[in-house]
């Protein structure tokens, strides 16, 4: 019996998982430049890469953005939320045919999962659309100014 115990748990050990980790769909807020990504099995945000995730207008050949960083969180185990750099939500922000059709691609170093496996990369040509965008509807607001009287002289009356 204490054989026969043994042989099942080594082969329970050594047989590979069937499941392999997947981007299961995303969403974008463009007004607090959010990317909420969804996988079909928990992952840990410590092996998050942003630079492997790379969004591309639908148009082939058309624009494409590299993300180069941002600050993750985990508001459920299967979820990633992406805050996007001020760099990467610019230059998505200035191409209108990346707002309005978002596909996203992805290394396999995106994101391991829970039992530190990699998840299975989306190729430009399988790229993953947008499953719902929040459009920026906030109108810019002056941040700062810098005035310099140095520089000019002011008539005196």
């Amino acid at each position: 019996a204490v054989v026969w115990l043994s042989v099942l748990l080594l082969v329970s050990l050594t047989t590979p998982r069937a499941r392999v980790t997947t981007l299961r769909d995303f969403s974008v807020d463009l007004s607090t430049a959010v990317v909420n990504l969804t996988f079909t099995e928990a992952v840990l945000a410590a092996t998050f890469n942003v630079t492997s995730l790379t969004f591309r207008s639908g148009q082939p050949g058309a624009f494409s953005r590299r993300l180069s960083g941002g600050n993750v969180s985990v508001p459920e185990p299967t979820v990633l939320s992406l805050s996007l750099s001020a760099a990467d939500i610019n230059a998505i922000k200035q191409n209108p045919n990346l707002t309005s059709q978002i596909f996203i691609s992805a290394l396999s170093s995106l994101v391991a999962d829970t039992s530190g496996l990699l998840v299975t990369a989306v190729t430009p040509g399988q790229a993953l659309g947008v499953r719902s965008v929040i459009d920026d509807t906030r109108a810019p607001s002056l941040l700062s100014f810098d005035f310099k009287m140095d520089a000019f002289s002011l008539p005196a009356y």
